[in-house]
């Protein structure tokens, strides 16, 4: 929580809608998490360009399907950080924030991506879930 509000001093507060989304160069792509056996819980993410993307669902990652963040959080404030394997993003609107982190590893020489979303936050507890990404193209 504190490097969240650290980053929220050192960044400028603009709107990401329009905004050039950076994002480190490893990142970039079609990631999945292949080993899921439920289909329904298929996950792609895709860092395009400046653009991120969400799907879910079997053979989900056709552009009609995915959400572009970009154009689902435009009145949200974005915020990122990067390094050699680590990429953090905060989403923020009032009292709403949305937080993602992506950690890369190599695995057999395979790029795997280890994914942590936060699924609940109450006054009491935030609740964290995480999911391993391949790689797809």
């Amino acid at each position: 929580m504190k490097s969240y509000l650290i980053l929220l001093l050192v960044l400028l507060s603009i709107n990401i809608y329009g905004q050039s989304i950076k994002y480190p160069s490893w990142i970039k792509g079609i990631w999945f998490n292949k080993y899921e056996s439920n289909t329904k819980k298929f996950i792609f993410w895709k860092f395009e360009n400046d653009s991120i993307f969400y799907s879910h669902g079997q053979l989900s990652f056709i552009k009609s399907k995915s959400t572009c963040l970009n154009k689902k959080y435009s009145n949200y404030i974005f915020l990122s950080k990067a390094d050699t394997n680590l990429f953090h993003f905060v989403l923020i609107k009032g009292y709403d924030t949305i937080k993602y982190s992506f950690k890369l590893s190599n695995i057999h020489d395979k790029k795997l991506l280890k994914m942590t979303f936060e699924s609940k936050v109450t006054h009491k507890k935030i609740t964290s879930e995480s999911c391993n990404l391949w790689l797809v193209r």
